[in-house]
């Protein structure tokens, strides 16, 4: 049993070189297929570990392999928390767009992201992005999101007020 596990463990190493030796990244329908295989490898080599009584060594293996499997999308939920089969909310008709946060804003909806009021100087607007970017700035763990829009809000406002 354990020489199986090991011959496709090799021949799915084999594979997996195979694929990059061709100078791109698996495809993910072989990705997927990957962890499917490498699971299913470790969950039977915990089983194996569990019979033969070495439990130290079966609860990373079946860990492991458990954690490939749902990789793979082998589980009762898909990856959004939903159950397996089931379409996502909203029909599932065409895909949606990214939002990249450089959508269009009018000067209302900049000056609700910013907080600022009709009357804000240039000088306020710029403190008001300050604190705000200080906050949600990606390179301090922020969103990308939030800082494009409130970086699209001063924009627009002070352009509004050049």
């Amino acid at each position: 049993m354990f020489w199986l596990m090991a011959g496709g463990g090799v021949i799915l190493a084999y594979l997996l070189a195979k694929e990059w030796r061709k100078g791109k990244p698996p495809s993910p329908e072989f990705a997927r297929l990957a962890r499917f295989a490498g699971g299913a490898l470790l969950l039977g080599l915990a089983v194996l570990f569990a019979a033969t009584g070495k439990f130290v060594e079966a609860g990373p293996a079946a860990v492991a392999g458990i954690y490939l499997l749902n990789a793979a999308g082998f589980s009762s939920k898909g990856a959004k928390g939903r159950k397996a089969g089931q379409r996502p909310a909203g029909g599932g008709g065409e895909p949606r767009r990214p939002v990249t946060g450089n959508e269009p804003m009018t000067v209302e909806e900049a000056r609700d992201v910013l907080g600022v009021n009709e009357a804000a100087t240039i000088d306020e607007i710029r403190q008001a992005h300050r604190r705000l970017m200080l906050k949600v700035h990606p390179d301090h763990g922020g969103s990308t999101y939030l800082a494009a829009r409130i970086n699209l809000a001063k924009d627009l406002l002070l352009r509004r007020d050049a």
